[in-house]
């Protein structure tokens, strides 16, 4: 009996340490980050020249921007004042949104130009915990 349970708590014992070592996940994908900050910004764009609507962060982990105008925005990265929309990374047709996540993460600043009129451009920003 003894010899029984030795075997049962070592079979017990190698199916925890098979397991220990994986990812944690949530019904079978990785858990998504947690964020311990999240901010909510309106900002109307015009069509002349570009607004900044994000600085850098080096912990940003989310962020999404949608456009609630019948206007069409662009997204860019890099300095403020552009007068185009040519080098925009990003369109946002009217009434949708884009995310920005770990799987296409800009952490450098992100501004918005519209594409004609003036357009709200509406986001949310989460930043990782601990960056």
């Amino acid at each position: 009996m003894n010899k029984k349970v030795i075997i049962l708590a070592i079979i017990v014992l190698g199916f925890a340490l098979l397991f220990a070592d994986r990812p944690k996940v949530l019904g079978g994908v990785p858990r998504v980050p947690s964020y311990n900050t999240a901010s909510s910004t309106t900002y109307t764009i015009g069509h002349e020249l570009s607004t900044k609507v994000l600085d850098t962060r080096g912990g940003r982990g989310y962020a999404s921007f949608c456009n609630n105008t019948a206007n069409r925005a662009y997204l860019l990265t890099g300095t403020s004042n552009v007068t185009s929309s040519s080098s925009a990374f990003r369109l946002i047709p009217a009434g949708e949104c884009y995310e920005v996540n770990r799987d296409n993460l800009i952490t450098g600043q992100i501004n918005a130009i519209a594409d004609t009129g003036s357009t709200t451009l509406k986001f949310i920003v989460s930043e990782l915990i601990g960056s």
